[in-house]
């Protein structure tokens, strides 16, 4: 799903799924090293749920991220 089919249809999702879904962005001040050690760490988290059993309450999620110098 993408974000604006998201903001245009979450009141029609129950409750805990609205409460869990949502969008961030942060500026942080990094050195490349710093960079890739975080985007290391991330992917780490992402690929331990990528390889949980989803549940029986479960939905696809898309999952954007990005890391760019500025």
């Amino acid at each position: 799903m993408f974000a604006e089919e998201w903001f245009a249809s979450e009141w029609d999702w129950p409750t805990g799924w609205r409460d869990a879904g949502g969008s961030s962005d942060y500026i942080l001040e990094l050195s490349a090293a710093q960079l890739s050690k975080l985007g290391k760490e991330l992917f780490d988290v992402i690929e331990r749920y990528r390889a949980m059993d989803p549940g029986p309450d479960s939905a696809r999620v898309v999952l954007y991220t990005f890391a760019l110098p500025q």
